[in-house]
């Protein structure tokens, strides 16, 4: 049976179009220029439940904190409208630079996205690998 998915990038702007980046101190900070949020990341897993769509797909990012509590809230919020989340996507970093010091960073910060999935519950994780040929 094929089941409808949603990412958190189909309601950007319902978010407040964010885009969380970590600065220098690991903390994130929005790099877009927001507007008002109609809807927060913590309830949209609710309101895609109520439309019927289990599945879910997260931008890492709408993140708008990587604290562990925050990560707890937003997994029970989703285990609780018995949503899944599918993926985590991970749209940073260039893993397919020839320049191993471009993507050797990269990895590691790939691996650290990989325990925040986990920390979400996330079945998978969906890498950009960047903007290089291969």
């Amino acid at each position: 049976m094929i089941e409808l998915a949603i990412s958190s990038w189909t309601v950007h702007g319902a978010l407040g179009a964010p885009w969380y980046e970590p600065d220098a101190d690991g903390r994130m900070v929005n790099r877009a220029e927001s507007q008002p949020a109609e809807l927060s990341l913590l309830d949209l897993p609710a309101f895609i439940a109520d439309e019927g769509i289990k599945l879910l797909e997260i931008c890492n990012f709408h993140l708008p904190s990587l604290e562990d509590s925050y990560l707890a809230r937003l997994r029970a919020n989703i285990e609780a409208a018995g949503v899944t989340l599918v993926n985590l996507l991970v749209d940073t970093g260039n893993l397919s630079a020839a320049d191993n010091a471009i993507w050797r960073p990269d990895i590691e910060a790939a691996k650290r996205w990989q325990d925040i999935a986990v920390k979400l519950g996330a079945r998978g994780v969906r890498l950009d690998c960047g903007t290089d040929a291969p």
